[in-house]
């Protein structure tokens, strides 16, 4: 059963295969489905721009604190957090 509230490290693995795609019908191809489930990723997805969003535009820097706790409560635990940030940071901004 799918938990899509919690980002798990193998969410994260799965939607790592598929960063850049744009709607999950494309996703849903690749990722099993299993493990990353259509919330999931949009839950990811979104976080992951917001938090890319917050370190890259200075008009949105004061919120980056309210991401960042956004992203530790959907986080089983601190080390799936730090796979998270490494992966935002592994990404250009566009």
């Amino acid at each position: 059963m799918i938990n899509d509230e919690i980002i798990t490290r193998e969410k994260l693995l799965q939607f790592d295969e598929v960063i850049g795609i744009e709607t999950w019908e494309e996703v849903a191809k690749i990722v099993d489905t299993t493990i990353l489930g259509e919330m999931d990723w949009y839950l990811i997805d979104g976080l992951m721009n917001d938090y890319l969003l917050c370190t890259h535009v200075e008009e949105s820097k004061p919120f980056l604190e309210d991401v960042e706790d956004a992203i530790m409560e959907c986080c089983i635990d601190y080390p799936t957090a730090d796979i998270f940030y490494r992966m935002a940071d592994d990404l250009d901004y566009e």
